[in-house]
């Protein structure tokens, strides 16, 4: 985790060199398809970045390698470990909502890559009641759970 904080650190230095940037650039590309990513991106996204821009760059980061490892990699992870990765993108959905997951209008979400998976949008809904609404995160013909 330090590694990639280091990378964004040169990126964001006033004093790093362009081939300094380009290397950090080249090495947070590659971390990327690492398996110590699914880790470090879940670490980083628990991070409070409360007034920290450097570490929220950084999370930005680590959601979209979440998003891809789960888009390109996902058979890489083990069986025993969908329930935790489930739990923990969970928190991080209710922690940073709202997150619109259905991306632009008129395009339909991705269904869960798990199907067990299915009843996330009912634990988001539980989770979030008592804080915000994400009811319009979530794919419509799963709305209507958020009107019971």
């Amino acid at each position: 985790m330090e590694r990639v904080q280091a990378a964004f650190a040169c990126q964001q230095n006033p004093s790093s060199t362009q081939a300094q940037i380009k290397e950090a650039n080249v090495w947070l590309e590659q971390f990327q398809g690492t398996t110590e990513a699914w880790q470090v991106a879940d670490q980083l996204l628990a991070l409070d970045a409360a007034g920290n821009g450097l570490l929220t760059a950084a999370q930005i980061f680590a959601a979209q390698t979440m998003r891809a490892k789960i888009q390109y990699d996902f058979a890489e992870l083990p069986t025993e470990s969908h329930h935790s990765l489930r739990n923990s993108l969970l928190g991080h959905v209710v922690r940073f909502a709202p997150v619109r997951t259905a991306g632009l209008p008129g395009r339909p979400a991705r269904e869960p890559p798990v199907p067990a998976w299915d009843s996330a949008s009912v634990v988001l809904l539980l989770c979030a009641r008592p804080r915000r609404n994400l009811a319009p995160c979530l794919p419509r013909r799963r709305r209507v759970l958020s009107r019971c």
